[in-house]
């Protein structure tokens, strides 16, 4: 939902199917409401699976962040004709993929206050000038234990002072990660630290799902640090990905950190809801915390966020300790 013609009303933007072309549907204003909104094709075609509407230069307006015709770039609102065709902007070679490309995302990698695009091989840095007409400088740099999964992300992890990335590795088989960025001098590297990996063994607290294929990231419980929100991506290829049955659960990974470093602790938000190609959270209900919204081969969720006060009783026993 966004004013794209700015008349004071909400429009709807849609990205449809992967090669397919984008979409806003003009709100008719209170007196239209019982109407079909107006269709405008405003591009094309947007490829890869985790486009994104946000503002890439902290000016009055958003742009989409996409692939188009195998380029990393962006499209920008007309605004003298903002319901007519949209502006793409190449800022790569024709590196990225056609149609199906896995893993996008926006933010500022090398902390320059001027937000990046963030692939699985790398990023590109917005340059300081002319960022709408002139190819940005490519960094590679393996930012995935796959083929690539979803939203990507640059955040200060473990509180360091420079921007990790956390993203999923892929996007129909397994896989979550976060990447330390490391600077020695002038030379910048990424340490892989595993979230959740293929099996049950490769998360501390024993979860395990497949098909990360969204993720948002988000402060859930109000203590400042923000979380990681996500779920499997239930049938998206049918019975072709592993553990396809095996439950549409959403999680939250809480964000911790402590005199050992970082950790993510998983709490399951829902059993049967799953996500699709996107997870958006939001304060549905107006009561102060973030609710999830979720779309996919199960239907359409609202996951309603609640907190109730308990009495915690600890329990020594003399092989160890039970939370009751």
């Amino acid at each position: 939902m966004h004013d794209i013609n700015r008349d004071g009303w909400n429009d709807v933007f849609v990205v449809g199917f992967p090669g397919t072309p984008a979409y806003v549907y003009e709100n008719p204003r209170k007196d239209g409401f019982d109407a079909h909104w107006k269709k405008h094709r405003v591009l094309d075609s947007v490829s890869n699976e985790s486009p994104q509407f946000v503002n890439l230069f902290g000016d009055d307006r958003p742009e989409l962040v996409c692939i188009q015709d195998g380029f990393f770039g962006f499209a920008t609102i007309d605004a003298d004709n903002p319901l007519g065709t949209w502006e793409f902007h190449p800022i790569s070679e024709q590196t990225g993929s056609s149609k199906f490309g896995h893993g996008l995302g926006i933010g500022d990698v090398n902390n320059d206050g001027r937000m990046d695009i963030i692939h699985p091989g790398g990023w590109y840095e917005q340059p300081r000038a002319n960022a709408d007409t002139t190819r940005w400088r490519p960094h590679s740099v393996k930012l995935t234990g796959g083929s690539g999964g979803a939203e990507i992300y640059a955040y200060d992890v473990d509180a360091d002072g420079d921007n990790d990335i956390i993203t999923s590795d892929s996007a129909h088989e397994f896989g979550l990660a976060w990447y330390e960025q490391r600077k020695i001098g002038d030379e910048v590297s990424f340490v892989r630290h595993q979230i959740m990996g293929s099996h049950e063994s490769e998360n501390k607290y024993g979860v395990l799902f497949s098909e990360l294929h969204s993720l948002a990231l988000v402060d859930m419980d109000g203590d400042g640090l923000k979380d990681i929100v996500t779920g499997k991506t239930y049938w998206s290829h049918h019975r072709g990905s592993p553990m396809w049955d095996a439950g549409a659960v959403v999680y939250w990974f809480k964000l911790v950190r402590g005199d050992d470093g970082v950790d993510w602790i998983p709490y399951l938000i829902d059993g049967e809801a799953g996500i699709g190609r996107q997870v958006t959270v939001k304060d549905i209900n107006a009561d102060g915390l973030p609710d999830v919204v979720v779309g996919g081969m199960k239907g359409s969720h609202v996951l309603t966020h609640r907190t109730k006060s308990v009495r915690v009783e600890l329990i020594r026993k003399d092989n160890g300790e039970v939370f009751l």
